[in-house]
């Protein structure tokens, strides 16, 4: 079957006789146009190129050649197509990426079944999400910036959001990476990704729900009202979804202040 479709894709690449538009001939060069005749011309090749589609529809209605079987034949079959914007699989798969969502986006019904999909499923991973220390609710017992195991975290996000994940480190790639001559050390970069992915991923998680998800946006508050950052940018920091507004980390760190007090002084925590 793929050998059939592999010779039919071939015939296919050069238009039949009766199709064959006579000004692509090689019969010298023609005098310039005037418009009218310029718009003929342009829309005797939309003529032409529609003949030409539709030749190809009729090929596959009568052949029962589906489209996933086309598409899949297009992606392995490289003898047939030369010219250099199909010439390798990756090449292929980008121009399939590249119709399907320009197509999406023509049909908006389309594009917001896509959308819902999509939305969806990034929805329940980070329901899932909140359900983790790293993304849960803030604990004072065991906050502390310093000691965030990023490398547990990774853990966390592959096997929780992993859709998530891999969608996040597509975005916060440089584009040289996908290069083969690309020279860095792409652990080291899948590494350094684990920390901006935290801070997004949570940006994300505490806008759902502020009370129930607040772990990083208070750890961050309070460690910086400790360095002594003042209320002017905890406010700005705070408009981002980086930490706490300024009022809540004051109030909060004399409420932990005072637990700590008391518990120096044998009262119970």
């Amino acid at each position: 079957m793929d050998t059939d479709i592999s010779e039919s894709l071939s015939s296919l690449s050069s238009p039949p006789e009766d199709l064959i538009d006579a000004s692509d001939t090689p019969t010298g060069r023609r005098k310039p146009s005037s418009p009218r005749r310029a718009n003929r011309n342009i829309r005797g090749k939309r003529h032409i190129k529609k003949a030409r589609l539709d030749k190809v529809l009729q090929y596959m209605s009568s052949t029962g050649i589906s489209i996933e079987t086309f598409l899949r034949a297009y992606l392995e079959c490289p003898d047939v197509l030369r010219s250099t914007t199909h010439r390798t699989q990756d090449k292929r798969h980008k121009r399939i990426r590249d119709a399907l969502f320009s197509l999406l986006q023509g049909q908006s019904e389309q594009s917001n079944f896509l959308l819902q999909i999509i939305s969806s499923l990034l929805r329940s991973e980070f329901d899932n999400l909140m359900e983790t220390t790293y993304f849960g609710q803030f604990d004072s017992t065991t906050a502390d910036p310093e000691t965030i195991d990023f490398s547990e975290l990774e853990g966390v996000l592959k096997e929780h959001a992993p859709t998530w994940n891999q969608i996040a480190r597509i975005l916060l790639s440089n584009d040289r990476m996908k290069h083969e001559s690309y020279t860095g050390d792409k652990d080291k970069v899948a590494e350094r990704q684990v920390k901006p992915l935290y801070l997004i991923t949570s940006t994300f998680c505490f806008s759902r729900a502020k009370m129930r998800c607040n772990y990083l946006p208070k750890l961050m508050g309070y460690y910086l009202y400790s360095l002594g950052v003042n209320r002017r940018a905890l406010g700005f920091l705070a408009d981002i979804g980086i930490c706490n507004h300024p009022q809540e980390i004051i109030k909060g760190a004399k409420m932990i202040a005072r637990k700590e007090q008391g518990f120096h002084h044998g009262e119970s925590p």
